[in-house]
């Protein structure tokens, strides 16, 4: 109750020139710009969300944001180059594959599923929590996982900006549309749509996810695949900054083959890198 009388007279007067269409999401929003706007006026131009809320496409701040109170700074700062994107978002997926099978200090190509004898193959292990805090068992680093993939080869391959896990898969489709495009559909149809990220109580639901799963290994694997070219350009690249991006992430990620370690000890040569 001390926190709604805190939040309530921060509130007033304020409208929204946007709304996420969800009251209760809306009220917390307004409560935090009033906040900053007694503590520091008027020093913030503008107020962004990003994520479900936001409903954006495209990149992060730009077109990835729904502006929700003052001024729409957005068209005035230039979009992130298009290399540095797709060289980000490549790097991006092997956090969420890591931190899937519990985050060890290595992983190894071809990966394995992250808990072979579990019925969702470990996919589904972390917890999440729900809006009235329990924690339940979900499928949220499945979705996290496939659609940060279709994001970054939907920029390799099609030089496209995505942002949101949805933006993803109709991005896929329209740029990549290949035999994954179904695998990442029914992912964010089912997980996301019907399923509100919770592991579902029914046999035939259960039955689906686990098909789900099990196709999700081999997307990783098809990833990776076509990210071992990509390191090993990095690793030639001619500036520093990409260098020590790939040497640093194929410290973590070990492709057992002589080219891989060739290009690593080659980059060591020129720059100061740290191999693993």
């Amino acid at each position: 109750m001390k926190q709604l009388e805190y939040w309530q007279p921060a509130q007033v007067g304020l409208t929204l020139c946007a709304t996420t269409g969800v009251a209760a999401v809306d009220q917390i929003i307004r409560g935090v710009i009033g906040l900053v706007e007694l503590a520091f006026p008027p020093r913030v131009r503008g107020y962004y969300i990003q994520g479900g809320y936001a409903d954006g496409s495209a990149i992060r701040f730009q077109r990835g944001t729904l502006l929700v109170y003052g001024e729409d700074i957005r068209d005035a700062i230039p979009l992130k180059p298009l290399d540095s994107y797709v060289r980000d978002t490549m790097h991006g997926v092997y956090p969420l594959s890591a931190r899937v099978r519990g985050n060890p200090a290595m992983l190894h190509f071809p990966l394995d599923y992250p808990d072979p004898e579990d019925i969702f193959y470990g996919y589904t292990k972390r917890q999440m929590r729900t809006i009235d805090g329990t924690l339940i068992q979900g499928t949220k680093d499945l979705v996290a996982t496939t659609t940060m993939i279709a994001s970054a080869l939907v920029g390799l391959l099609a030089g496209q900006y995505t942002v949101a896990k949805q933006d993803s898969v109709a991005q896929y489709r329209r740029w990549v549309n290949d035999e994954w495009t179904a695998l990442l559909e029914d992912s964010m149809h089912y997980c996301r749509g019907q399923w509100g990220y919770r592991v579902p109580d029914q046999a035939e639901d259960q039955a689906r996810l686990r098909t789900l799963c099990a196709r999700s290994l081999a997307f990783e694997n098809y990833f990776y695949e076509r990210y071992r070219p990509d390191l090993l350009s990095e690793l030639r690249h001619a500036e520093l900054g990409p260098v020590r991006a790939a040497a640093r992430r194929l410290s973590r990620l070990r492709y057992a083959d002589a080219e891989v370690q060739a290009a690593l000890s080659e980059a060591a040569g020129r720059y100061p890198i740290e191999l693993a």
